[in-house]
């Protein structure tokens, strides 16, 4: 019987074969150093993210937290018989005066709004100024001249009242005259007497109560 010779690999064909699996190796430490590259990128981007959403949450509680206790203050300073004048009154908002004298830029002064329903309703506070005496650019700028700081929404036990504050803040560039304004509130939120939510269905049953008012400003 014939006898094969056993085949042999020529030497070059090693070096190849070493070449390719030199390439695959240097292939998979590129990746592994590109994974390894975005994991540290993306682990940086999150720790930004969370410090920069931490100064955010912080900033907002700060300035918003700070602008309520000084709304709660106004409140807290006001004297008993000027409260229980407000608490009296049967309307749904009350101003001591419908006309609000400002010397200098800022103000602060108590109001109230009653309840009149039998349910316990949460109600939001819009306050703004529409017209004004003067030129037309005056009267036109009246919403942007006088600004006012209260709290967005309160909720009040039916047929009770409560006194709120309310800061009254002119711009620099506003001109001494005055200004007609107004309160209005809405009704956010019903709360029946079995707990159950009554929500208005209409814009016309949203609308609880309106007020006028005007500014009176002198610098």
């Amino acid at each position: 019987m014939k006898e094969f010779p056993y085949t042999t690999i020529p030497k070059y064909s090693h070096n190849v074969y070493k070449h390719i699996l030199g390439e695959i190796q240097l292939m998979r430490n590129r990746s592994r150093k590109g994974s390894l590259e975005i994991s540290i990128t993306a682990v940086v981007v999150l720790i930004i993210a969370i410090v920069m959403l931490g100064l955010g949450l912080g900033f907002i509680r700060q300035f918003f937290g700070g602008t309520v206790k000084q709304l709660g203050a106004i409140t807290e300073t006001l004297d008993e018989q000027t409260r229980t004048e407000l608490l009296a009154s049967s309307t749904q908002i009350t101003f001591l005066s419908r006309r609000i004298k400002v010397e200098g830029r800022e103000k602060e002064i108590p109001f109230a709004i009653r309840n009149i329903r039998p349910n316990e309703i949460e109600f939001g506070i819009n306050t703004r100024c529409f017209d004004a005496i003067g030129t037309d650019a005056i009267r036109q700028s009246a919403e942007s001249f006088v600004n006012f700081e209260t709290f967005q929404s309160q909720t009040i036990e039916g047929g009770k009242s409560d006194v709120f504050p309310l800061k009254i803040i002119l711009d620099a560039a506003a001109s001494p005259t005055i200004y007609k304004c107004e309160m209005t509130i809405d009704i956010l939120n019903e709360i029946a007497p079995d707990g159950s939510q009554i929500q208005p269905a209409t814009d016309a049953e949203k609308r609880y109560a309106r007020q006028l008012f005007e500014v009176d400003y002198k610098k």
